[in-house]
């Protein structure tokens, strides 16, 4: 005989509500607002301290909605292929940039930005890489333009298990590894590569293509491992000011010479103010866009 089973009373939740995917998810803190955040903690009495107020909430949000649109402004540019197509078919090229990764999400928490999508195994993996290879040239180009302005930012990516709340946001592993990256392993202004990441990507560069697609996704994977480069610490981090990046974003030399100058000032300001953990950090960060200058012809 079967057991039998009482249904409980009142609203029961949704079910299947939430659904874990592998997610691509990258953590981008703007470095230095939080300070100013803190500022805006207490309820203005005068109207100098409202004033006052005004004057931060409208500089620190600014340079969010900056960073934000930048991201948005490369994201729009690199959503057409970068990878040169003309050795595959008129009718493999018209497929490819049909199934481009459309479901980028970015929101803001704070001071910081998440951006987003999830990794589809579709056509060998050609639609997570189309996706990734968008994320990896929009988040340099972003990275290009807050160091010229003047806005320092550092980030983590890494893939995961997540779910996505209200198609919006993203919940579990992977955010976790992207927020950990970002804030304990980071240290300076930079965008470090999580293990699995960097995993992901080797594999579909290695496998054995059954398809166009399958190569197709093989030349993306080798394109975006070429732009994430080992620091001399040993992490694995987004070389931004990669000549690729560059040249495929059409980048202007005067935004390396203005974010090499905020560098240097930084770095300068720091060690003349004895403060030797941001100052180290600044002077990392200065290496490498010395290490950089020759391949922007500068």
């Amino acid at each position: 005989m079967r057991p039998s089973c009482s249904t409980p009373s009142g609203p029961q939740p949704p079910r299947n509500r939430f659904r874990n995917r592998n997610y691509f998810v990258a953590f981008v803190d703007l470095v230095g607002q939080r300070e100013a955040i803190r500022k805006m903690s207490r309820i203005p009495t005068t109207p100098e301290e409202e004033q006052e107020l005004i004057e931060i909430a409208r500089g620190s949000l600014g340079r969010v909605l900056d960073v934000r649109e930048w991201f948005s402004k490369y994201f729009d540019t690199v959503n057409r292929p970068v990878l040169d197509l003309s050795s595959f078919p008129a009718d493999f090229q018209d497929t490819f940039r049909r199934i481009r990764s459309d479901d980028c999400r970015m929101y803001v928490l704070s001071d910081a930005i998440v951006i987003s999508f999830a990794l589809s195994d579709e056509y060998e993996h050609c639609r997570a890489l189309n996706g990734f290879e968008t994320a990896l040239f929009a988040i340099s180009g972003m990275a290009v333009s807050a160091f010229a302005a003047g806005v320092s930012l550092r980030g983590g990516m890494d893939v995961g298990i997540a779910t996505s709340i209200d198609d919006k946001e993203v919940y579990g592993p992977a955010m976790v590894r992207a927020y950990t990256l970002e804030s304990e392993v980071a240290e300076y202004p930079r965008f470090v590569a999580g293990t699995e990441l960097i995993r992901f990507l080797e594999r579909v560069r290695d496998q054995k293509p059954q398809t166009r697609f399958g190569q197709a996704a093989q030349r993306l994977a080798a394109q975006c491992r070429r732009i994430i480069v080992q620091d001399t610490d040993g992490r694995q981090m987004v070389d931004f000011l990669n000549k690729e990046v560059k040249d495929t974003l059409a980048l202007q030399c005067e935004m390396f010479s203005k974010g090499h100058s905020f560098v240097r000032g930084e770095y300068e300001k720091f060690d003349k103010g004895g403060n030797e953990k941001l100052a180290s950090r600044y002077y990392r960060l200065l290496q490498y866009y010395l290490a950089r200058k020759k391949m922007w012809g500068l």
